[in-house]
Formats: C-alpha cells, structure tokens, sequence
C-alpha cells in the first residue's frame, strides 16, 4: 500500500502533466462553490498558470492568483485560525478582485489551490506509477482523513469556528492526464454559511 502523510486539509482540478521531477509530491486542492461562477471559457481565453518542472493549469477569466496584501492577511489568519504554517509552494487562485478588496468579489468564494511538498529519495512514488490501493485501503484511508476532520473541527470550535460536514463521499482513485491521485470530496459549512463543495486530489 503507498504510504500518504498526513494531508493538510485547509481550505483541487485543472491540471495538465509537466515535467517528471524525482522527490516531489504534488497536493492539489481546488474549493468550489457551487454556481458562484459562471463558466465564460466561451467568451475569454483562459489565463495559463505554471509552476515550473511540476505543472500547468488554467483559470478563467473571473479568478485571479493570490497575492500582495491580501495573501500576507490570508496567511497570517491560516496560521492563527487553522494553526497552520502555509508552504512557500502553495500557489492559490480565488474571485477576480479580492487582491483590491473589491467589496463584490470578497462576497464569491471560490479557491483553487496547488501545493507542492517536497521530500527526499524515496518519499514518494513517480508521477506515472500507478496507485495500486485495495477497497479494504481505501476505507482505512477514508477513515484517517475523517478523523483529521475530527481533529481539525475540535480546533476551530475551541476558536469559535463552528464547521460542519454537511455530506461525504467515500476516497477513490482518478487518473488525470496519466497521474493517479487519491480523491476526497465532501460539503461542508463554516459557521452555518452557504455549502461549499470541496475536492482534494492528492498526487503522490
């Protein structure tokens, strides 16, 4: 069974395949919620985004990449609210506007999010190594993250975060463009706020 460390579950998928690199583990998380935006791949190309050696992905043209004042904000809130440390290769696209605190765009919320985590030989399997895991692993691995939800919900009740898992779909393996990643996917609410659909792809 190949090994998955912990995954971290802040707040996943357009991806195209780039160039195989040794040692590196890819974790791409992509926040939707559902008819926020609307789909303008018609009328306007999309913008290519592109993490050098990893990967590429596409955004349309009412999202935009995180950065400037609202990323430093972003990050300090990640730490302080979620206890987490956010990684320098996280790159994160959200509503077109944000960066300005455009008082329209802060009402959408939509994320798409890759980060690369980078370990030593051996940590983690190729790119095109297919991802040999049997039902019964799966259930266990489906079990695991569960109990990092647990975890992570008891945290944000002791800050007065309220979030609840409003459904759940079992883990499953997808292959895109040749990767296999292990899938989770589940709705959830923070502070009784609208549902949000979440898709964690984790390519290892």
């Amino acid at each position: 069974m190949k090994k998955f460390k912990r995954l971290a579950i802040y707040p996943l998928l357009l991806v195209t395949r780039g160039k195989q690199m040794k040692n590196i583990g890819i974790v791409v998380m992509l926040i939707l919620l559902v008819g926020i935006l609307a789909t303008q791949a018609q009328e306007t190309a999309w913008q290519t985004v592109s993490i050098p050696g990893l990967c590429t992905f596409q955004i349309p043209p009412t999202v935009e990449i995180l950065k400037g004042t609202y990323k430093r904000i972003n990050e300090q809130l990640q730490k302080m609210i979620f206890e987490i440390d956010v990684s320098p290769d996280r790159v994160v696209a959200q509503p077109k506007g944000i960066n300005d605190l455009d008082p329209v765009a802060l009402k959408k919320y939509c994320r798409i999010i890759v980060e690369t985590r980078r370990g030593t030989k051996g940590d983690y399997a190729k790119l095109d190594e297919p991802l040999l895991v049997s039902e019964a692993e799966l259930k266990e691995l489906d079990k695991e993250f569960n109990n990092q939800f647990e975890q992570l919900g008891a945290t944000l009740d002791a800050k007065g975060v309220k979030m609840t898992i409003l459904s759940w779909q079992p883990a499953k393996i997808t292959r895109v463009n040749g990767v296999d990643a292990l899938v989770h996917t589940y709705t959830r609410s923070i502070n009784d706020a609208p549902s949000v659909l979440v898709v964690l792809s984790n390519a290892r």
